[in-house]
């Protein structure tokens, strides 16, 4: 490793570190928005144990898309 390239070394870490930020930041937006709307369409099913097993499995990946009802929110 080059002197230059020694001393770009940090700022390369450090830009890597403000992009994961960023991103993290922006996803948790996200899922707050998705929350938000989920929450929304919770409280407007009758049948709220169903909803919220169906949410489970979607978490846990027994579906491979997003249940219709959650598609149209």
């Amino acid at each position: 490793m080059n002197e230059h390239t020694r001393k770009l070394a940090p700022v390369k870490l450090l830009q890597q570190f403000a992009l994961n930020r960023a991103l993290a930041i922006a996803q948790l937006r996200e899922l707050d928005r998705v929350m938000l709307h989920i929450s929304s369409a919770y409280d407007t099913m009758l049948d709220h144990t169903n909803v919220g097993l169906i949410l489970a499995e979607w978490i846990m990946g027994a579906y491979e898309t997003e249940p219709a009802w959650l598609v149209k929110l």
